[in-house]
């Protein structure tokens, strides 16, 4: 900056000088003034000449420095403008911190038992009398054994209607070979039956023909074992012969082979 302010001065000067050293010279020449007159006027033109060829050689234009000056704009722009990506992984850590922060959703527990029988009465579309029939229809097979048609008369005996009662024992999902076992089961637990003795028992309760038998196969009885327990109890109560014990365990249903053994194991 100081060099160019110099040259700048300096040509100022030169232009200044060159007008004087020229009519310094006019003003020689029309006086007529001899040779030795005229130092002034070349001494003028010459310091002239020199200030107008220093000031040009010293006169450097800006655009460097402007350049420069722009660059170095431009630079510290870009530093300024460098620090942005920070903010936008801040706002990434702040998104995802906020994903962190929302709490999940909860779901709420259920019990199976009660939704299922919701979805039961919703198939069914039972009224609330049919609804209190199957209730009841689950509570007597919860504790004894039942035939289709025998729980029927159970529930009509406690009032509820034929619609109800029937609508309870199709509905109740009791399996009724199995309750013919169970029922089959009970009997033989406090008294004695021969095999065709228990199937007439299971009918007389209501249970099919087949029900029945399928309890009967499936018991697991030793009937010979069941005719010595019946003679035995006929024999707690009367007084009997070979024979005519024998004679009332075929009436029961006992095999020849099996009531001639519970005769013998009684001693007769």
């Amino acid at each position: 900056m100081k060099h160019s302010k110099l040259s700048i001065a300096t040509i100022i000067l030169s232009i200044l000088f060159f007008p004087a050293a020229i009519v310094t010279g006019l003003i020689d020449l029309i006086k007529g003034s001899k040779e030795e007159k005229h130092v002034l006027t070349y001494v003028g033109l010459g310091i002239t000449a020199l200030l107008l060829v220093v000031g040009i050689t010293n006169y450097k234009p800006n655009s460097t420095t402007s350049t420069q000056t722009v660059t170095n704009q431009d630079a510290t722009q870009e530093v300024k403008q460098d620090p942005a990506p920070e903010e936008d992984t801040k706002t990434s850590e702040e998104v995802t911190t906020d994903k962190k922060d929302i709490p999940e959703p909860t779901v709420e527990k259920t019990d199976t038992h009660e939704v299922t029988q919701e979805v039961e009465q919703e198939t069914l579309n039972a009224t609330v009398s049919q609804e209190q029939a199957l209730r009841s229809a689950k509570q007597y097979l919860g504790y004894t054994a039942f035939s289709h048609d025998g729980l029927i008369e159970q529930l009509k005996f406690e009032q509820f209607s034929d619609e109800d009662a029937a609508f309870a024992a199709d509905n109740c999902g009791a399996d009724w070979n199995e309750q013919a076992l169970k029922s089959a089961k009970q009997y033989l637990d406090y008294t004695a039956f021969s095999y065709s003795g228990l199937i007439k028992q299971l009918e007389f309760d209501k249970f099919t023909e087949e029900q029945a038998t399928y309890g009967a196969d499936n018991c697991g009885a030793d009937w010979k074992e069941q005719a010595a327990k019946a003679g035995k109890q006929y024999l707690d109560y009367s007084s009997f012969s070979h024979g005519s014990l024998v004679d009332q365990l075929e009436f029961d249903g006992f095999t020849n082979e099996e009531a001639e053994y519970g005769a013998s194991q009684n001693g007769l």
